[in-house]
């Protein structure tokens, strides 16, 4: 996760106080969907880019 969130910057949590990562929960449904593509093949970097 860390590094989609980084290198293809398709998701930027929120931080708490205690520096802990806050996820939505579109969040959630775009890195399902991250990891279903990858599964099957497709590039990472042509998704991100949708």
């Amino acid at each position: 996760m860390r590094k989609w969130e980084t290198r293809y910057q398709v998701i930027e949590p929120k931080r708490l106080e205690n520096r802990y990562k806050v996820y939505t929960f579109e969040d959630l449904f775009t890195l399902k969907a991250l990891k279903a593509y990858r599964a099957e093949g497709t590039s990472m970097k042509k998704r991100s880019n949708c």
